[in-house]
């Protein structure tokens, strides 16, 4: 599925990504044990680290700027 998707969608190599990452999750979510595991570990994490992400994204954003707008600190600074 992942390969005919990136061969028939060359210019959307998301849409074979996310496949394979819901084809993995849900083999992983099928198998009993360390499948299971692996699923609640990986999702823990996520939980854990997304608020992080999150904020230092809109942290660096906020100081930084964005292409052609000036942030809180200005680009001389910096680059």
């Amino acid at each position: 599925m992942v390969a005919l998707l990136a061969w028939l969608l060359p210019h959307h190599p998301e849409l074979g990504f996310s496949a394979g990452l819901i084809g993995l999750t849900l083999a992983a979510a099928s198998q009993p044990g360390d499948g299971e595991e692996w699923l609640s570990q990986t999702w823990g994490f996520a939980k854990l680290i997304m608020p992080l992400l999150l904020g230092g994204v809109l942290l660096a954003g906020f100081l930084l700027g964005r292409p052609g707008h000036e942030g809180i600190i200005p680009s001389e600074w910096w680059c």
